[in-house]
């Protein structure tokens, strides 16, 4: 660990779009590199809500994974009466959290990708981004 990066790890992902059935399908792999929030035990309890923008309606969540920095979630989400044409015009937004049992969970950090330019028609599209600090709570 001496990389010297102050990052906040890499969440991987794919994004797939099922024409038969216009869903987009949505499959939270894998954080790695996470910060510890609890400085105690030196670990995270992760969690992963995501929301497709900009209608905010459709929102999920990963299970909490306890007591670890490189959470493997792989869940799948889909997402259905999503027209391919749109997928253009959205964006996905992440919040990675950690959770806490006696306080407000905290903040890692988030990942916005806008969709345009995302060539789905290929199949599935594995992705990986950096997490970056989102809005601090406080």
């Amino acid at each position: 660990g001496s990389s010297g990066s102050s990052g906040l790890g890499t969440l991987f992902f794919s994004l797939e779009y099922n024409f038969e059935r216009k869903a987009f399908v949505v499959n939270i792999k894998e954080a790695r590199g996470l910060p510890a929030m609890d400085e105690q035990s030196m670990t995270s309890d992760p969690y992963i809500k995501m929301t497709i923008l900009p209608e905010k309606k459709h929102k999920v969540k990963t299970r909490v994974l306890r007591k670890t920095l490189d959470p493997a979630f792989d869940e799948t989400f889909t997402f259905y009466g999503i027209p391919y044409t749109q997928i253009q015009e959205l964006a996905l937004h992440f919040t990675i959290l950690s959770f806490d049992r006696f306080s407000r969970d905290d903040i890692i950090g988030e990942v916005l990708i806008p969709l345009s330019g995302i060539e789905l028609s290929e199949g599935k599209m594995l992705m990986n981004r950096e997490i970056i600090s989102g809005p601090s709570s406080g």
